[in-house]
């Protein structure tokens, strides 16, 4: 839009709608890669919580089997403390005893468990099957490398920057779009990156059995007949030393120096002693040398924390992008408020209403409409092929020949979003004499014409000696309508309104024939098509008089394309950018004038000419042909190689050259053997000039085998995982 017609109030709602987008896009990645990563944690820390009280409850209860027989009394004590009844004596010693046949029963059933837990774990999860799956793995991330990024990156669709290596550390904007849009495309993601994984899974379950198995406390009759020897030993000494008066000092200390050599710190030594004689010398003569090691462990305590205080640094432009996202979206929701209340009335759109004009976008807002309305499919496909051959070129902006006739501001392809600039634009007389001069001379039985919008609704003036009689005035009541709902002619959704409220409102269809009703009646789309034609586009004619190569009805295979690939839409959603469905947009100069090599006054409108446009229209870079149409798929294929490859078999988004016949298009959907294809100089009509190359391009659907037979074989430049 030119700035010389942009309000404070419109600046305000762009730059305050573009920065609420960049928040809200990096806030929901922010949030999914938090939550992500907490989740993680969580179920990591539950995990080992859970095996940790696991852990500690058998250790537990081991401990007191092995306490509850150690320390209560056995055979030989019962009835020794002068009682006549017998019961505590004897409840004890079967209490001890059944706690050891306890422990030792536990132990020996984990001898057979662990032996299970080695088999499950060497037979199921062997190294030849986690071979074979690690091989799966990596053959699902070749075949779909979104399966690779972590999940917090599928989900939110962005990838995030390297904090280290980022040169722009400050940036707030710390994530970039990573192409992963739509549910069918992260739920496809997401689950071959489950698939992927399924061989790191299977060796974790393995590693986690190997573990159980290795840590399970099995019975050992050696170490159990060592343990009675010495827990018998000790009760037989304690009650030896007790026979006489336990208060006799020599008794006491006797008892003492038993208790002390019986402790474990002094049982491991003398094991150490007798078993390895030759590593506790070597422990021993290492003795002068502990404050040495001691020296070099607080050394390294003090370069570990040092090592985290750096890498606490480096998180540093993490916490700051953090912060940095808040911000910015704090201001927007401060700039947001301050708009709606003063300028707006809760009427704003989150992009720029340029972003969202296109013919893509328009499409989809016009299938939604029509689906609200319980349109029949038939009639939704043959009212939109009327739309996309009349607001092709600039979708909701296209003013009637943009392209050769300046607007309001004096410019080609003029984007002046001022209702009363475009009303007195079209009654100045030098712009009825512009459209005669270039249109209607010859024409006795009209003066000029323009139209406006996705339907091109127009003012005609029938005859040059009145010029200021008006036979039409559609253009004004459009511009008229989008000034009392206070907004501009270009805006979609008030164009959408003015389609379905104005000219398809149910008590005056435009379908040439009163009483069809798209609703109900099941006509064929060719047909809703043609009468669209007579009922708008020329009423003076009858619907059955609109011939089948009609340029409208050529565009009932775009439209259907449309159809097939609606997934839902909303008005405050961005137009999906590289969409092979949408319809070419002649307004991009970068595609279709300077920036192509196929710009001249000979090749405009051949099959060359309208196959680099598209494919630099779809994928945004130069495909890199300049030859002929039977040369061009492989001229792509030679200049990125890393993109696209040579194949018989076509593809979505696929440049096909034919064999046979000097030919080249673009494949825009396939489907069930069904091939749709966007290709130039249909019926060999190009004469190298702007307005016939324009027109002389189609949409159609065909079976592949079909074109291979027109072509005399096709060779297809088939786009690899990613492109």
């Amino acid at each position: 839009m030119s700035e010389i017609f942009k309000t404070r109030g419109e600046r305000l709602s762009e730059n305050a709608g573009s920065l609420l987008d960049k928040a809200q896009n990096n806030a929901f990645a922010s949030a999914a890669e938090i939550g992500s990563r907490s989740l993680k944690s969580i179920a990591d820390g539950s995990w080992a919580s859970l095996q940790t009280l696991s852990r500690g409850a058998h250790q537990t209860v081991d401990l007191s089997l092995n306490a509850a027989n150690k320390y209560t009394r056995d055979i030989y004590d019962v009835g020794q403390h002068g009682r006549t009844d017998l019961t505590e004596d004897a409840g004890s010693f079967i209490l001890g005893h059944s706690a050891m046949g306890i422990r030792n029963a536990a132990r020996m059933s984990n001898i057979p468990i662990s032996l299970a837990e080695k088999g499950i774990a060497h037979g199921l999860y062997n190294e030849k099957r986690l071979k074979k799956e690690a091989v799966k793995g990596t053959e699902i991330l070749k075949d779909n490398p979104n399966a690779a990024r972590h999940y917090y990156e599928i989900v939110a669709g962005k990838d995030k920057k390297e904090s280290l290596v980022y040169s722009d550390r400050l940036a707030w904007n710390r994530y970039e779009d990573n192409g992963i849009h739509g549910l069918d495309v992260k739920g496809t993601a997401a689950i071959d990156k489950y698939s992927a994984n399924r061989a790191h899974r299977m060796r974790d379950r393995k590693n986690w059995l190997l573990d159980n198995a290795r840590e399970r406390k099995k019975f050992h009759p050696i170490r159990s007949t060592r343990d009675t020897v010495s827990n018998q030993s000790r009760k037989l000494t304690t009650k030896a030393i007790q026979g006489g008066s336990p208060q006799d000092t020599t008794n006491a200390t006797v008892l003492r120096f038993y208790n002390l050599a019986n402790s474990r710190p002094v049982k491991k030594t003398a094991k150490n002693v007798v078993f390895h004689p030759v590593k506790t010398a070597k422990n021993v003569a290492t003795l002068p040398l502990l404050p040495v090691k001691w020296a070099k462990s607080a050394l390294g305590l003090l370069r570990s924390l040092i090592a985290g205080m750096f890498s606490a640094l480096s998180t540093a432009p993490v916490i700051l992008s953090l912060i940095a996202v808040a911000a910015p979206l704090l201001c927007a929701i401060l700039a947001i408020t301050m708009i709606i209340t003063t300028v707006l009335s809760f009427n704003s759109y989150s992009v720029p209403i340029e972003s969202m004009a296109s013919m893509s976008y328009a499409a989809n807002a016009f299938i939604y409409e029509a689906k609200k309305r319980n349109w029949q499919d038939n009639a939704i496909i043959g009212s939109l092929a009327y739309i996309l051959q009349e607001g092709a070129a600039k979708g909701t902006f296209t003013y009637e020949n943009y392209y050769c006739i300046p607007g309001p501001s004096g410019q080609l392809n003029d984007t002046t979003m001022d209702n009363s600039a475009w009303l007195s634009w079209i009654n100045k007389s030098t712009t009825k004499n512009r459209y005669y001069e270039a249109y209607y001379k010859n024409n006795t039985s009209r003066y000029a014409a323009i139209g406006l919008g996705l339907l091109q609704d127009s003012d005609v003036w029938p005859n040059p000696s009145t010029p200021d009689i008006k036979e039409a005035a559609n253009a004004t009541r459009l511009i008229n309508f989008a000034k009392d709902k206070g907004k501009s002619w270009q805006d979609p959704e008030t164009q959408m309104t003015w389609i379905f409220e104005e000219r398809f409102k149910p008590e005056s269809l435009p379908f040439d024939t009163a009483g069809i009703d798209p609703t109900k009646d099941n006509l064929s789309a060719e047909e809703y098509c043609k009468r669209v034609v007579a009922g708008i586009g020329m009423p003076g004619m009858v619907w059955t008089a609109v011939p089948f190569n009609d340029p409208h009805v050529q565009q009932v295979g775009a439209a259907q394309n449309y159809l097939n690939n609606y997934s839902g839409f909303s008005y405050w959603s961005s137009p999906v950018m590289g969409d092979y469905t949408s319809t070419p947009n002649f307004g991009n100069a970068a595609a279709y004038r300077e920036g192509n090599p196929y710009y001249t006054p000979v090749l405009t409108g051949q099959c060359t000419w309208f196959a680099w446009g598209r494919f630099f229209e779809l994928y945004g870079f130069d495909p890199g042909f300049r030859g002929n149409g039977n040369q061009c798929a492989a001229q792509l294929v030679s200049t990125h190689p890393d993109k696209f490859e040579l194949s018989y078999t076509p593809a979505a988004g696929s440049v096909f050259s034919g064999i046979g016949v000097n030919h080249v298009g673009i494949v825009t959907s396939v489907r069930d053997g069904m091939v749709t294809i966007d290709e130039g100089n249909v019926g060999n009509r190009a004469d190298g000039t702007w307005e016939t190359a324009i027109r002389v391009w189609t949409s159609r659907t065909l079976p592949s085998t079909q074109l291979s037979a027109e072509l005399g074989g096709v060779m297809y430049a088939v786009p690899k995982t990613g492109v």
